[in-house]
């Protein structure tokens, strides 16, 4: 009985789904995979250094916030340099300071 239920039920949304009355104006609902490793866009609030660490060159997170090192990404065994933060978006290094030419204009 329940099964029969159930089955009519189906048979009932299935056939309200193909009315005309809903042609294109209604979509189905679909979920992001969880754990499909996937970010839409850059992170947030969080910015990354290139740093040397023991004469290897090494990318450091920093939090935005608060300024404090979160993270070191250390170079892979026989290589000199580690990769970089995903997403994660550059430092900007300090402004070089133009040289005053000896002419200087006036």
């Amino acid at each position: 009985m329940r099964r029969a239920r159930q089955a009519e039920t189906a048979a009932r949304l299935s056939d309200w789904l193909r009315s005309p009355e809903l042609n294109g104006r209604m979509s189905v609902a679909v979920n992001k995979p969880v754990g499909d490793n996937a970010r839409k866009g850059a992170v947030k609030k969080r910015s990354q250094v290139k740093t040397r660490l023991g004469g290897a060159t090494a990318w450091t997170k920093r939090s935005k916030k608060s300024g404090e090192f979160m993270a070191v990404k250390k170079p892979a065994k026989k290589t000199k340099a580690a990769k970089k933060f995903k997403g994660v978006r550059l430092e900007k290094r300090g402004a070089k300071k133009k040289k005053a030419r000896a002419g200087g204009r006036r």
